[in-house]
């Protein structure tokens, strides 16, 4: 009878919900096709769909939803005059391929199809590019949308936007959020990067914990703002900066990148720029992944399992993503070009990760709406280390366990005259074990172990809405204030003690505007032209405050071309670890050509620095987009660039006794007195790899990587890319392209010379792009994509050697095809990366603890070829 009464009342509520679901959507469809008749004056000049469709949603005050994959390329030749809401559509969409439907109160989707003339067509689900219907692939929300380096809704900053969507990383094959900012030619892939090895390579600026985080321009990963969803992530323990490896891949939408000066929205630590991950949210579904991939030489194996969960409802949707991924070690004795190199010896760990992500979206009201984002990840990564003969210490075992989590919630409330203001909360952490075993025939003996957590909590509210009209186009401007606490602790577990521990609080006001001039006027010569200006101010509680501006124009000759340029100042106080790790000393042999060892022991000292200053630098930028009329599809850019970084935080992780960049920082023939001085600082331990007890007589030099405010620092150069989109006779062919040149100056002290160091081993590249094509016909699409590594020199040998460019190839096949039933939205893709199975380029550099790893670890791989074979299927 139980059972009997379940099912029965189980039955009812079914039916309810059924005849609820049923009452709402016929009202909101009533109440959307009473809003089409509405008269509105439009004023949307011939453009880009993608832009004009956003400018129509203002205009109309109605929601928009469309695939702004599918916009990319097509343009309208607009709509002028007052018109009903639909007669203004029909118009707007006249020969784009586009029709449109109603989705609900208010809200209108573009869908494939032309624009009948008697209105809208209700026609099928569009087909994607894989041919499959976009049962799972709903509409991205086009109205009321800030895109990365603005505040303001529905405008476009002035500086470049470099966009990396869905539809790029699944052609890509790539399976960690890692490898799609590591394949941006604007990233420098030195600093947090599991595969820039401890004692292989000289730089202690290195991922030990198995992290990644952006370094663009080759600054430093803490110059480099990192966001999820435009909030801030907890600093990586060791490199100040956002881990982003606990983002589960499948549960990106996309990112969007500004390689240019963006304090003055974001806040002091975005002097490089600004990497934001925006994640998945109106995803109504099921999608599991199943990925198997490994490396044609050896070691790397990775299997990865996912699951996104999604649904959507009338006002509101939720998401779950789980993401679960093993990736086994590659030692150097399953490359040839490591294979002298005593073994074990991991040239990338082992990594086993669990995350978790989860968002969640609700309408309260009309006009009022709540939000919630939520990260978790666990992950456990282990390096093995061999130390030479010479040590006499036995293999080293370094395991580390790490959690992240990131909470964001908050509400949104419009306000009068269309204003919108949102507040958010939102609590960041990363906390971080780290291991050293001294691997033994009897067992393993610990040998360090220590403790880290960086917090950040913060809470911000801001609003956003029209001032007025100027030339009849809408002033809009955005305001917000909000504080921000940061801690660091760092435990030493062995001898019980903190070894050290930091906080701040930060307190910031910001305001933005947004000033059209001129908004198509369809003349040749002075077609647009908007100006934009943006001002913060950060209050450290250990710094002090600063105000910084940033100003930034666009300008329209024609349809086709735009001008952009911007300037701005940044204010950066010294991340907490910089100023707080403990000093360690390590003594260690040192390449030396002058000496007939051929190296030399030299003490190293490395840690914080508390007299450290704040950084300042300013930023400029100007470049031209073209999108031509005789090329539908076609969009070329080129940005210059330049940041002029002075008092930059930087420490000397690349120890030489020859190169003369350095020499001041480098002391010869230290007296014992000042040796025992040095070695008495050293909070964190006196660290003696030179396989012999510690002698005064046998020290070369000391050489300083302590952090240090540098004089200066000048980043320049210029950025191309490009996208064509066009058919082909047989299907759809789209050919892209990211490149980059970089002169990177550095003056280390201010009696030194300035040098160039970019195409410098072990720093940035001078040039480095990517460019390719996919090509999709019906269910099949394939990706070529070419690599390039400029050429180097190799300054640890005497005289300097040139290190040669590296080109890779990488290439990916996928099916989709379009069933029923059970086998419906089944997606197989087969990857390869370095297809070609090129070694590194080679370079000779025996220094730290290691010889033998003759490669460029912060420049190139050494995985090889990489095959990765995964299946997706959704409901």
């Amino acid at each position: 009878m139980k059972s009997i009464w379940h099912r029965s009342n189980r039955c009812w509520r079914n039916t309810l919900s059924t005849l609820l679901f049923l009452a709402l959507s016929t009202a909101a469809t009533i109440a959307t096709a009473q809003t089409l008749d509405r008269q509105v004056e439009f004023n949307i000049p011939p453009q880009p769909l993608a832009s004009a469709i956003i400018e129509f949603s203002k205009q109309a005050d109605l929601q928009l939803l469309a695939s702004s994959e599918k916009l990319a390329g097509i343009k309208t030749v607009g709509v002028k005059g007052r018109h009903t809401i639909e007669q203004g559509l029909r118009a707007l969409l006249t020969g784009t391929g586009f029709t449109y439907k109603l989705a609900g109160e208010g809200t209108v989707t573009l869908v494939a199809g032309e624009v009948s003339a008697a209105g809208s067509d209700q026609s099928a689900p569009p087909e994607t590019a894989n041919g499959k219907e976009e049962q799972n692939t709903p509409a991205t929300k086009l109205e009321a949308i800030a895109v990365t380096g603005t505040h303001i809704r529905g405008v476009s900053p002035a500086s470049p936007v470099i966009t990396v969507d869905r539809e790029d990383i699944d052609n890509s094959g790539y399976t960690a959020a890692g490898d799609v900012i590591r394949s941006l030619p604007q990233n420098y892939n030195g600093g947090n990067n599991p595969q820039v090895n401890t004692g292989s390579q000289p730089t202690s600026n290195v991922s030990v914990t198995g992290g990644s985080s952006p370094n663009l321009r080759g600054i430093g990963p803490a110059s480099t703002l990192t966001l999820i969803n435009g909030h801030r992530l907890a600093q990586d323990n060791l490199a100040g900066a956002g881990d982003i490896s606990f983002i589960p891949i499948d549960a990106i939408q996309r990112v969007e990148v500004i390689a240019d000066g963006a304090s003055a929205a974001y806040g002091s630590d975005a002097v490089a720029g600004v990497v934001n991950f925006i994640l998945r949210k109106n995803y109504d579904g099921a999608q599991a992944n199943l990925s198997y991939g490994s490396a044609t030489d050896g070691g790397g194996t990775e299997k990865r399992e996912s699951l996104l969960l999604g649904k959507t409802w009338q006002g509101g949707n939720a998401l779950l993503a789980y993401e679960h991924d093993d990736q086994q070690a590659v030692d150097v004795s399953q490359r040839s070009f490591t294979s002298t190199v005593v073994s074990p010896y991991s040239l990338l760990p082992k990594v086993s990760r669990d995350s978790f992500f989860v968002s969640a979206n609700q309408e309260i009201s009309p006009g009022l709406s709540a939000f919630f984002d939520g990260l978790y990840t666990s992950r456990t990564t282990t390096y093995l280390q061999s130390l030479p003969a010479s040590y006499g210490l036995p293999p080293e075992m370094n395991p580390s366990d790490v959690e992240q989590f990131l909470t964001n919630g908050g509400i949104t409330i419009d306000l009068a005259n269309k204003w919108k203001a949102t507040f958010v909360a939102s609590d960041a952490q990363e906390r971080a074990l780290t291991l050293s075993y001294n691997v033994l025939d009897t067992g393993n003996m610990l040998t360090f172990s220590q403790f880290y957590r960086t917090a950040t909590n913060s809470a911000e509210i801001d609003a956003e809405g029209p001032l007025g009209s100027l030339n009849g186009n809408t002033v809009r401007a955005a305001l917000g204030a909000g504080t921000r606490y940061e801690t660091l602790n760092w435990i030493d577990n062995i001898a019980g003690a903190t070894l050290t521990s930091g906080n701040r609080d930060v307190r910031y006001a910001f305001g933005e505007l947004n000033v059209p001039i001129i908004a198509g006027t369809g003349s040749t010569g002075l077609n647009r032209l908007t100006l934009n200006a943006s001002g913060r101010y950060d209050d450290y509680s250990d710094f002090g405050g600063k105000f910084v501006p940033k100003l930034g124009v666009v300008y329209g000759p024609t349809d086709s071309v735009s001008i952009h340029a911007s300037w701005g100042k940044s204010y950066s106080a010294p991340q907490l670890d910089a100023l707080n790790t403990p000093r360690s000393v390590y003594l260690f042999p040192l390449a030396n050509p002058n000496s007939p060892s051929g190296t030399s022991l030299v003490l190293y000292p490395a840690g914080g620095n508390r007299n450290l200053l704040p950084q300042t630098a300013t930023t400029w930028s100007a470049g031209v987009d073209y999108d031509p009329d005789w090329a539908p599809g076609l969009h070329l850019t080129t940005t210059y660039f330049s940041i002029d970084y002075t008092n930059l935080v930087e420490a000397y992780n690349t120890p030489s006794l020859t190169d003369p960049h350095y020499s001041s920082l480098v002391t010869l023939n230290p007296s014992a007195a000042t040796q025992a001085a040095i070695i008495a600082s050293a909070v964190g331990g006196f660290n003696n790899y030179s396989g012999a007890a510690y002698n005064p007589a046998t020290v070369t030099a000391i050489i300083d990587g302590t952090e240090r405010n540098i004089a200066q620092l000048k980043a320049y150069g210029v950025d191309v890319g490009g996208a064509y989109k066009l058919p082909v006779p047989v299907g759809e062919l789209k050919l892209f392209l990211n490149g980059t040149y970089l002169t990177l100056v550095q003056q280390i002290t201010p009696n030194a010379t300035p040098a160039n160091i970019a195409g410098v081993a072990f720093n940035p590249p001078r040039i480095r792009a990517r460019g390719g094509e996919t090509w999709v016909t019906g269910p099949w699409s394939s990706t070529v994509t070419l690599n390039w590594l400029g050429s180097s020199t190799n300054t640890y040998v005497s005289p300097f050697a040139n290190v040669s460019s590296w080109t890779t190839v990488d290439a990916q096949i996928a099916y989709s095809p379009k069933l029923s039933g059970f086998l419906s939205g089944v997606r197989i893709s087969l990857s390869a990366q370095n297809i070609l199975n090129r070694n590194p380029p080679y370079l000779t550099y025996d220094g730290n603890t290691t010889t033998g790893v003759h490669f460029d670890s912060t420049n190139a791989s050494p995985l090889g070829r990489y095959v990765t074979l995964q299946l997706r299927k959704s409901w």
